[in-house]
């Protein structure tokens, strides 16, 4: 999957709420998304992730994650990939200033754990 996201929002906070990271191409329609979550106190294994519809949604691992300043390559598990219904590697290109990659790269850190983001 690729996705050029026209809008990019994340939660760096690993509290009660959990934290989470919103990419979305709003100049599609229907529009197109790819989200991940994980709820504090939950195994690196239990991140959530989703794309365009809750119903290609579901509960796995990451195997590897590159995050550069403007592109973000995620390696899904297989089981994970099945459940969206989509190759394993995703790639998002999104526009932020460096400050807010740095940010992003503290709430990806938080989802997906340390050893998991390579910058």
């Amino acid at each position: 999957m690729k996705l050029l996201a026209t809008e990019c929002t994340f939660d760096e906070s690993t509290d009660e709420d959990g934290a989470h990271v919103w990419f979305a191409d709003r100049t599609q329609n229907p529009v197109r998304y790819f989200t991940l979550y994980r709820e504090p106190d939950v195994s690196e294994e239990s991140v959530y992730f989703e794309r365009d519809d809750q119903k290609w949604g579901g509960y796995g691992k990451a195997c590897d994650v590159e995050l550069k300043i403007n592109l973000l390559i995620i390696t899904l598990d297989a089981e994970v990939a099945h459940f969206l219904d989509t190759s394993p590697v995703i790639e998002v290109q999104f526009s932020l200033p460096r400050e807010d990659v740095l940010k992003l790269k503290t709430c990806l850190i938080a989802i997906l754990g340390g050893h998991h983001v390579k910058q």
